[in-house]
């Protein structure tokens, strides 16, 4: 019992010793500017909206995953086209073709 106050009492002292965030000093978040325009315009869910934040996580987690995705087509296509993984004709390959996949992916949308 003594043992769980003190523990408890120790919390307590660290997040009193926590710098206070003044009210209008909210943390800034950047947002990829297609995913913000994605879940504002197109879902219509602002900032403001509890939503917004999971909207984002979701097309950012999407967004993440799709460039990974790209990295390894192109991997496999300049492997495929004869290329050996580590030169600098494979990197400069790689390198553009994901590029050109995600521009590809970009201006359809």
């Amino acid at each position: 019992m003594l043992k769980s106050s003190v523990v408890a009492i120790a919390a307590l002292f660290a997040l009193a010793a926590q710098p206070v965030l003044a009210a209008d000093a909210t943390p800034t978040v950047t947002v990829h500017p297609s995913i913000d325009r994605a879940c504002q315009d197109a879902l219509h869910v602002s900032p403001a909206d509890t939503q917004y934040a999971a909207c984002v996580a979701s097309l950012t987690q999407t967004l993440s995953m799709t460039k990974k995705m790209h990295e390894q087509r192109s991997q496999t296509a300049c492997g495929e086209a004869g290329l050996t993984a580590g030169t600098e004709a494979y990197d400069r390959c790689v390198t553009n073709l994901s590029g050109a996949l995600q521009q590809a992916q970009t201006t359809v949308n």
